[in-house]
């Protein structure tokens, strides 16, 4: 029987800390919230409890229980969690169970390829949709991966945390996280990439050989338009790595 079949996720979490923090309510939240990630059953009860990880490590202060660590004044709840998972292996292989189901499960090719790409109506039509998308906005599937970017980083302040995040510390952080080097589980964001790779040179081929472009660019074959290139170069490369 493993660490985590004997004791709780909760008390595996609260044992990593000193007796004497145990009960601080940075400690208790970080523990109920690692509790209800590694037990959700489905992508939404894991979506839910990612973003409430995310909130934890983004609500100030420092870690209980780390000063004795080599950083000056204590760790923030960001370097606290990577030092939780670090330390503890049994707690860092199921938060990477957990994390590579919901890497399995999000789709990502509308983040990749769609998000900013215009449509091709005019002006009246663009204020037309955006009006409409702002009074009803778009419903998004919950394995959408936009929408759990959008759930992540709310704000440009929120976006401002993670931009401050020093390069190594962020590392860290995914590798505690996620099972950065397992293909099985990045296999569908690969094949999204792909086929988001491929959406965006249609897209912009379909722009530059547009009746108005072609008039103003070039007067040969389709064939010799770098925009057509474009297109037919994108999908030998996505094939050769297919």
């Amino acid at each position: 029987m493993s660490v985590l079949e004997a004791v709780s996720r909760r008390d595996l979490v609260l044992d990593s800390f000193p007796p004497e923090v145990r009960s601080d309510s940075a400690v208790q939240s970080l523990a109920c919230v690692v509790e209800r990630l590694l037990d959700a059953k489905a992508l939404g009860e894991r979506l839910d409890a990612s973003v409430a990880l995310a909130r934890w490590m983004s609500a100030g202060g420092q870690m209980p229980g780390t000063k004795q660590l080599p950083v000056a004044g204590g760790r923030s709840r960001l370097d606290g969690l990577v030092w939780l998972l670090e330390g503890n292996a049994e707690l860092r292989a199921a938060m990477h169970a957990a994390m590579g189901q919901i890497v399995g499960e999000m789709r990502s090719v509308e983040l990749f390829a769609e998000a900013g790409l215009q449509p091709h109506g005019g002006l009246g039509s663009e204020a037309i949709r955006r009006v409409t998308q702002w009074i009803l906005p778009a419903a998004r599937r919950e394995s959408d991966l936009g929408g759990l970017i959008a759930r992540l980083y709310p704000n440009s302040k929120a976006i401002e945390r993670l931009l401050d995040v020093p390069d190594d510390v962020f590392e860290r952080l995914v590798r505690a996280l996620c099972p950065v080097n397992d293909v099985l589980v990045w296999a569908t964001q690969r094949a999204d990439l792909r086929q988001a790779f491929q959406l965006l040179a249609v897209h912009v081929a379909g722009i530059g050989l547009s009746p108005g472009m072609r008039e103003r660019s070039f007067p040969n074959a389709i064939e010799n338009s770098p925009y057509y290139q474009l297109q037919q170069a994108t999908a030998e490369l996505v094939r050769g790595n297919g």
